[in-house]
């Protein structure tokens, strides 16, 4: 909707001197999956979320609250081929985003999956996941919700 679009952009504006707004992420232990020949899953770390965090759920433009999600991304979903480039590979909380509670979730995951394909010629089948974040005052947990 009309809202989302507003949201984002205005979104793009603020974050546009520092996307990171003060956050720091790492996947370094990530490497090791990627560079496995099996199937693996890992989870980037975040730290100095808070800011971010509330600057998102407290930012409303027209009327429209923001929401933090989470971006998981899995290269090869479903593959039981073996080799670093071939089979399955999850990187949990990759980015972390900020939307517009009107926001569909899977139209933005269309468009991020569009664009990793867009940007990544290596990329012969990808998955993205988006998903809230447990987030309360300065606890943020990037890993998916255990049902």
């Amino acid at each position: 909707p009309d809202s989302c679009k507003k949201f984002d952009a205005f979104m793009q504006r603020k974050l546009a001197a520092d996307p990171m707004y003060g956050r720091n992420s790492t996947g370094e232990h990530c490497a090791r999956c990627l560079n496995s020949d099996e199937a693996c899953a890992c989870a980037f770390k975040w730290s100095n979320t808070t800011a971010f965090n509330r600057m998102c759920e407290e930012t409303v433009v027209d009327g429209v609250r923001g929401r933090v999600l989470a971006v998981d991304l899995t290269r090869n979903p479903g593959s039981s081929r073996p080799g670093p480039g071939l089979s399955e590979k999850t990187l949990l909380a990759s980015r972390v985003r900020c939307h517009a509670e009107t926001c569909s979730v899977p139209l933005l995951q269309d468009v991020a999956t569009r664009h990793w394909y867009s940007t990544d010629p290596d990329l012969s089948a990808g998955l993205v996941s988006l998903r809230p974040l447990s987030w309360r005052g300065k606890t943020a947990s990037f890993l998916p919700a255990s049902s």
